[in-house]
This record gives structure tokens, sequence and C-alpha cells, in this order.
């Protein structure tokens, strides 16, 4: 699999000084930017079989939590962060 760095955001808000520069958010111009990577993958036909698996199972479970936290909430039980 080949991951390709995507990292335009900071020429888009017009920062290109390096990480840990000295350089403020107020010299920045004023912008809060909270650090994300961005990558492009490039898998193989099985690898993304497997990804787009992954990423339907991650989906499903997410959906049915938030299923249970919203029934826990309107059965005014509150709502557990377990």
């Amino acid at each position: 699999m080949y991951i390709e760095p995507l990292n335009a955001w900071a020429c888009l808000v017009g920062l290109h000084e390096p990480r840990n520069s000295g350089v403020s958010s107020a010299q920045a111009g004023g912008a809060m930017i909270w650090r994300s990577d961005v990558v492009r993958l490039e898998p193989t036909p099985e690898q993304e079989k497997v990804l787009w698996r992954v990423g339907d199972a991650t989906a499903r479970l997410i959906n049915v939590e938030n299923h249970r936290r919203r029934q826990l909430f309107f059965e005014g039980k509150g709502v557990d962060a377990s």
C-alpha cells in the first residue's frame, strides 16, 4: 500500500513556518489550527476490499452505539460513557 501525505492545509491558511518555529497564532493571521495529517491511500485491490469491510463494520458499530445512547437520552436515563 502506498501512502501519500497531503499536508496542504498550512499553505491554505498562509502558515509556511515549520511546526514549533515560535510563530504564534496571532502572528499567523489569528487562525487557530489543530494539527492534522491527511494522507491518500493507494491500496491494492485486495487491501481495498479489506479496508471497505473494516470501514463498513466500524460505521455499523458507531451507529449501534449512537442508537443506544439516543435511547438512553430520550428515556431520561442519562447518557453513560461506557
